[in-house]
């Protein structure tokens, strides 16, 4: 699927309103998400002690938590980018 931007990927109107309308994630960072191929499936192998933590200490909170969870991905986004020379820049 083609975005508004002619360039291959899911496009930003397929992510979730509250990505797109993140205050912590940035335009890059979304469009980076935006980009990926296809929707991603759950995989329940998939461990991640940090998110794990995030989900228990914020379960109470979900403003708390759904702030956390951007400020995550966008450090995992950050990561993806540097691991990927001259793909991204980072806005």
């Amino acid at each position: 699927m083609k975005n508004g931007k002619d360039q291959t990927g899911i496009g930003e109107n397929m992510l979730p309103e509250n990505i797109r309308k993140s205050k912590i994630l940035t335009t890059g960072n979304i469009e980076l998400l935006a980009s990926v191929a296809e929707i991603p499936v759950i995989d329940q192998s998939f461990y991640d002690e940090r998110l794990k933590n995030i989900f228990q200490y914020y379960s109470v909170n979900p403003g708390e938590m759904e702030k956390e969870l951007h400020l995550y991905a966008k450090s995992c986004l950050i990561m993806e980018m540097y691991m990927m020379p001259g793909r991204y820049r980072y806005r």
